[in-house]
């Protein structure tokens, strides 16, 4: 069962959004986040660009799209394909 999950929203830049530092985790050594598909609820590990990081979050320039949601807390322990 996933723990911590958000749904993404848009902030004054539409082309911009924002993530808690705990969704963050790592693919081949960039930064990725586990999406969640809505169909089957079933993560699948994304690779993201990072613009900034905060101290509250980061902020994510390109790989997410508004309404998709994410994991939050525990990202660190799941694997591909697991709901």
């Amino acid at each position: 069962m996933l723990a911590g999950l958000v749904a993404l929203g848009q902030r004054a830049a539409p082309e911009t959004l924002s993530v808690p530092l705990t969704a963050l985790t790592q693919i081949d050594g960039q930064p990725a986040v586990w999406v969640v598909d809505p169909g089957t609820s079933k993560v699948h590990l994304r690779p993201v660009t990072v613009a900034a990081y905060r101290e509250d979050g980061a902020t994510i320039a390109a790989g997410l799209k508004a309404g998709e949601v994410v994991v939050t807390a525990g990202a660190h322990k799941l694997l591909a394909g697991e709901t």
